[in-house]
């Protein structure tokens, strides 16, 4: 196994099939875009790839395009917009493992994780994992925050459930085996630039992990 893993993270892909968020549009891929990344991907042993939200282009393209590479990814799913038009449904989350991928939790209602108050917690760590465990009818046992956004106390409930590991957007590289795995998000074929990072680049990832840990 790698000393450093670099973990990137997909959203959408393809023609969107409903209106985006208001800076969404950064972060959705066009198909071409997609496989020239997932070509650089398959050359490297150190990178892990994840999909975040649970858009329906998740099944309808990425499923196909990562079968035919033999490459495996990691689908974090929001809860809340389990069946919903343009998202993925429970039998689609069934497709994702039966496809030998790995499903973990993005949340309940997609929504910053900093500030959260004991309720919201509750809602977005527990009542997320369970509708998860009850579509995919196994173990959900990682988190990725929405926006990348996160705080000590979010940490702390997530520790306290009992969650394997937690994957944010802090960029840089990752310990495989870390509780707290940053992620790059990916707006165009740039894994070159992701797996070799700066020295500067480094520093800066784990000067905002620092950061959010203890804001």
């Amino acid at each position: 196994m790698p000393t450093r893993v670099f973990n990137i993270t997909f959203h959408g892909i393809g023609e969107p099939s409903r209106s985006l968020e208001p800076g969404e549009e950064c972060v959705w891929m066009s198909l071409p875009e997609f496989e020239k990344v997932l070509d650089e991907a398959r050359t490297r042993a150190n990178v892990r790839i994840t999909f975040d939200d649970g858009n329906r282009s998740d099944t309808e393209i990425a499923l196909w395009e990562l079968g035919r590479r033999k490459l495996k990814a990691t689908f974090f799913v929001v809860a809340g917009m389990l069946d919903r038009d343009a998202f993925v449904g429970a039998e689609d989350v069934e497709a994702i493992l039966s496809a030998g991928h790995a499903v973990g939790s993005h949340g309940m209602r997609h929504r910053r994780w900093r500030g959260l108050d004991a309720r919201a917690r509750e809602e977005e760590f527990e009542t997320a994992r369970d509708i998860l465990c009850a579509a995919s009818g196994s173990p959900i046992t990682e988190l990725s925050c929405p926006y990348g956004s996160y705080d000590r106390g979010a940490l702390r409930r997530a520790r306290e459930l009992g969650y394997a590991h937690v994957f944010t957007s802090d960029r840089g590289p990752a310990d495989p085996n870390a509780w707290l795995q940053p992620r790059t998000t990916i707006r165009s074929s740039v894994v070159e630039d992701i797996t070799r990072p700066t020295r500067a680049n480094v520093l800066v990832a784990r000067a905002t992990q620092t950061l959010n840990r203890w804001r």
